[in-house]
């Protein structure tokens, strides 16, 4: 006797249409003068959904997220960011410039330290 499994749903696959209108909808601070910037921003979307990413038209849509402060750099650089209360030591890492592993291996504040022993000096 076998059991019958339930068929697990398969959620539907996210646009880059549908996440831009997502995020459209949460970004209190646009206004009117964005619109143009909002318009390109939706053609960009569905030439990407519909015709598949190219660099160039990629590239296109996410210099028109930033200049609509929707990517989370933007959003900090713009002072409009509200759901970053803390900030995250890496993100002051990034900020800095830093690229060189070396720097990040010897910042005291990133080291995990397992439970019972002491912090590494």
């Amino acid at each position: 006797m076998t059991e019958d499994k339930p068929t697990p749903r398969k959620r539907p696959a996210m646009t880059v249409q549908g996440g831009l209108n997502k995020a459209l909808k949460s970004a209190e601070w646009l206004s009117d003068s964005d619109a143009a910037t909002i318009e390109l921003a939706k053609a960009l979307a569905k030439a990407i959904d519909d015709e598949g990413a190219s660099a160039q038209v990629a590239s296109r849509l996410l210099d028109a997220l930033k200049a609509l402060g929707l990517t989370a750099v933007s959003r900090a650089e713009l002072g409009i960011d509200k759901k970053r209360e803390e900030v995250n030591p890496l993100d002051s890492i990034r900020s800095a410039g830093v690229t060189d592993s070396a720097r990040v291996v010897n910042a005291p504040h990133l080291h995990a330290v397992p439970n019972g022993s002491k912090p590494r000096k």
